[in-house]
């Protein structure tokens, strides 16, 4: 099974919208997670749910985006 990547305008767009606001988290949870236990924890997070989203954007066909939502979807219940 090949790996594709499409890019086009409404995409990158939309990956340029996730960007910066997964950088203004990021900003500002420098600020008030700090000292906390889990702020580690916190960033890989949050990185993992970056990446998710990205491959979710850039998959060219529904099956696929189906296959990234539901990985999406079992990594994010397996922390809880």
């Amino acid at each position: 099974m090949s790996f594709v990547v499409m890019v086009d305008t409404v995409r990158a767009r939309f990956i340029v919208c996730v960007s910066l606001i997964s950088v203004a988290v990021l900003k500002f949870s420098q600020s008030y997670i700090v000292n906390d236990a889990y702020f580690y924890r916190f960033h890989l997070l949050l990185m993992s749910f970056v990446a998710r989203i990205y491959l979710l954007i850039l998959r060219p066909n529904l099956v696929r985006i189906l296959l990234g939502w539901l990985e999406f979807y079992s990594g994010e219940m397996a922390w809880v």
